[in-house]
């Protein structure tokens, strides 16, 4: 039974008598990992100083979810950016790098892929490289566009729905489709067919939409 208690307030002359319930604090009991966890991401913060802090954290801490290596540069540089999107540095270049290197892609298999994609440029671009590397992968479209839905949204682990927001989808079907000859009247007709389902459908698109008979494409 919950105690009562008795808060007394004095309005104009008169006393008016509340009698309020008394609350019961609660502990809350947390992991005796978070202090740890906390001061590491802490320490790892200050030596990366990230410019979208927000987008840096989710990273980090689905890195660590998933049991991966987070961003995390080594020391802090200096001068340290105060505004603006980071420039490319070498504690960032060194990031990158432990991070291909983290995956155990082969060298041979990384350059038959910028081979196949006549990646010669000082530039790679990485949408480019990322529906090469993805067609290495896949013998059609479709699959194609299945495992580039899947790389492009966060959801849990084994669940994926293969949709996109409709601009982005169009984007990559597009590119994906001259990569494998599809004749651009065609390719024209299913960017049509598509606009109007993806307004019809909150301006999202999935994989299912392609792979509807009455979908050019799939013609």
């Amino acid at each position: 039974m919950k105690k009562e208690r008795e808060s007394k307030f004095n309005i104009k002359g008169q006393c008016l008598v509340l009698t309020l319930p008394s609350l019961q604090i609660i502990p809350y009991k947390s992991l005796p990992e978070f202090p740890k966890i906390l001061k590491s991401y802490t320490k790892a913060a200050i030596r990366t100083q990230p410019y979208d802090l927000l987008l840096w954290s989710a990273s980090y801490f689905r890195c660590l979810a998933n049991g991966e290596v987070p961003p995390i540069k080594e020391r802090i540089e200096y001068p340290v950016q105060e505004s603006g999107e980071a420039a490319l540095t070498p504690g960032l270049l060194r990031i990158l790098h432990k991070q291909i290197g983290g995956i155990c892609l082969s060298q041979q298999t990384l350059e038959n892929i910028l081979n196949t994609g006549n990646h010669n440029d000082s530039e790679i671009d990485w949408d480019e490289f990322l529906i090469d590397a993805t067609i290495s992968m896949c013998v059609i479209v479709i699959n194609v566009m299945e495992m580039l839905c899947d790389i492009l949204t966060n959801h849990p682990e084994g669940i994926s729905n293969y949709t996109l927001p409709d601009s982005i989808f169009l984007y990559f079907l597009t590119k994906v489709a001259r990569k494998f000859d599809v004749k651009e009247a065609n390719i024209e007709k299913t960017r049509t067919y598509l606009i109007n389902v993806g307004a019809n459908q909150g301006n999202i698109l999935s994989v299912s939409n392609i792979k509807s008979p009455e979908c050019p494409l799939s013609n």
